[in-house]
């Protein structure tokens, strides 16, 4: 079934464009004929319930909360699930291969890291096919993303 523009609802509260807040309510009145209304039904506050475990940091959706779990050593949607954790002396690496391309318009990739070394290889992704490659380095204490 299609959709009409009357099916269609969003909600934002604040919108940065370039460091700088862009009054949403104020631009929609000027775009539109009146379709668009300026304020929603809030709903009750998800974080102060504190559903994030082991220090994970909540933030406020729409109707829903956010774990922030990157300060932790925890992952998942409430920072509840002990994050795998791999240890390198500095020699070792570690390969996966996939045996099929993977065909995706986008990817996401979550690496935490931990050094005390100002100089090391993190992460290689690359392609036989294309050639394309991803690197991850750490070049004089900074990190470096290298796109090929």
């Amino acid at each position: 079934m299609p959709y009409s523009v009357k099916d269609l609802w969003a909600v934002s509260e604040i919108l940065v464009l370039n460091g700088k807040a862009v009054d949403i309510a104020l631009f929609a009145r000027a775009q539109d004929s009146g379709s668009i209304q300026p304020a929603c039904h809030r709903q009750s506050p998800q974080c102060d319930t504190q559903p994030c475990m082991s220090q994970g940091v909540c933030s406020e959706g729409w109707n829903r909360f956010v774990c922030d779990c990157t300060a932790t050593t925890f992952t998942g949607p409430t920072c509840g699930k002990e994050a795998t954790t791999l240890t390198f002396n500095g020699s070792q690496y570690m390969t996966v291969r996939l045996w099929r391309e993977l065909r995706g318009q986008a990817e996401e990739v979550r690496l935490r890291f931990r050094t005390t070394r100002p100089v090391g290889l993190l992460l290689v992704s690359s392609t036989e096919q294309s050639g394309d490659r991803l690197q991850v380095t750490v070049t004089g204490g900074r990190l470096r993303l290298h796109l090929r």
